[in-house]
């Protein structure tokens, strides 16, 4: 399994939490992609929104929209790369408010 963390980020560059984290990959259309360093499930990353948001209710219709197409993005490249049986999907924000 593979697992993509939805995230909001708080600035550039990388915030030293997600650099603790893993390794950046790359820039996406409003998000970021980090492999994380621990792959106990190959292909897991974080796929971190660039702006300040503290709920998905928070962007506007055309902003999610964009955000989940990089979700797609990111899951077809994770398919491609890792072959998963299965990607999970998680939204948190328990680490803190932006």
């Amino acid at each position: 399994k593979a697992l993509i963390a939805a995230t909001a980020q708080a600035e550039r560059p990388w915030p030293d939490i997600l650099a603790a984290f893993g390794i950046p990959i790359c820039e996406l259309s409003v998000s970021t992609l980090i492999l994380f360093q621990e792959q106990s499930h190959p292909g897991r990353c974080i796929l971190a929104y660039k702006d300040h948001i503290s709920e998905l209710v928070d962007l506007t219709d055309a902003e999610r929209n964009a955000f989940f197409t990089d979700v797609a993005r990111a899951a077809r490249a994770i398919h491609a790369v890792f072959h998963p049986d299965k990607v999970n999907y998680g939204a948190y924000g328990d680490t803190g408010r932006h």
